[in-house]
């Protein structure tokens, strides 16, 4: 299963600002930066869960 994209988290929410205010980061970049370097792992199991699993997480990002 593919991880979670930023156009899937930026869909979401509706832009970068939206989402980078509903996640509690400081600065757009740092979303940006999942564009090009993909979504961290940790950030995808928090996503999904924020999202109640609108949004799914690559599997192994998930704790056991």
């Amino acid at each position: 299963m593919p991880g979670m994209t930023f156009e899937e988290i930026t869909t979401h929410f509706g832009s970068v600002e939206k989402a980078k205010a509903a996640l509690g980061l400081k600065s757009k970049q740092t979303i940006y930066n999942w564009r090009d370097k993909g979504v961290p792992e940790g950030w995808q199991a928090r996503i999904q869960i924020q999202t109640r699993g609108k949004l799914k997480a690559d599997k192994s990002a998930i704790p056991s």
